[in-house]
């Protein structure tokens, strides 16, 4: 894959993803009280992204071991929870500086708590008040670890690059602990280092 192929068949579609969501912001403020709250809107978007997710899941599955069969959850788990650390992946949120791990306590044996919500909202949005489960909480969680994943796999097509990201940037999250690189043009990428050094490199 290409870092072309990988920005036209998954970031274009991630970015999509997340102007929905940041455009809901204009009628439900991201707060703890209003983590609970459901509605038509968020259960189209929870069902967009999980979509995403499990298109995402397989593509990042197949570039670390395409040996092994990624049709369920539990098979990305088998593939993905040794990989990389990507369990305890963090990300930034823009709009209160707060730190959030989507797959934090992920294993073979435990799905995030988003996902099965997420299938439930998908299989049985009419049984058992399931619509409930459509809300803020988990739209958020599935949009952050859909970053994740693409992160994830933008660095392995990009492995030997300097810019190891996509050049349009996210507006909502950033990754913790990953260097940043923004790209100036002319082959010039500056690079700020986990350690706070910044410097300015060429890639043919």
């Amino acid at each position: 894959m290409t870092k072309n192929e990988f920005n036209l068949k998954y970031w274009m579609f991630y970015m999509q993803l997340e102007n929905d969501f940041s455009k809901t912001f204009n009628y439900v403020e991201f707060t703890d009280d209003n983590l609970s709250t459901y509605s038509k809107e968020y259960a189209k978007q929870l069902i967009s992204i999980g979509s995403e997710l499990d298109i995402v899941f397989k593509a990042l599955c197949n570039e670390v071991d395409p040996t092994k069969a990624r049709s369920c959850i539990t098979d990305y788990a088998n593939i993905l929870c040794g990989y990389d650390n990507l369990t305890d992946a963090t990300v930034q949120f823009s709009y209160n500086k707060e730190s959030y791990k989507p797959f934090d306590g992920w294993t073979p044996n435990s799905k995030p708590s988003w996902w099965g919500d997420y299938n439930k909202v998908k299989h049985n949005r009419a049984e058992n008040d399931n619509i409930k489960l459509a809300n803020l909480k988990n739209v958020f969680n599935a949009l952050a670890a859909l970053f994740i994943l693409n992160r994830y796999l933008c660095k392995i097509v990009c492995s030997n690059k300097i810019m190891k990201e996509p050049e349009i940037k996210s507006n909502l999250f950033t990754m913790v602990g990953w260097d940043i690189c923004i790209l100036e043009g002319n082959g010039f990428v500056r690079r700020l280092s986990t350690n706070g050094n910044m410097s300015v490199l060429f890639e043919s």
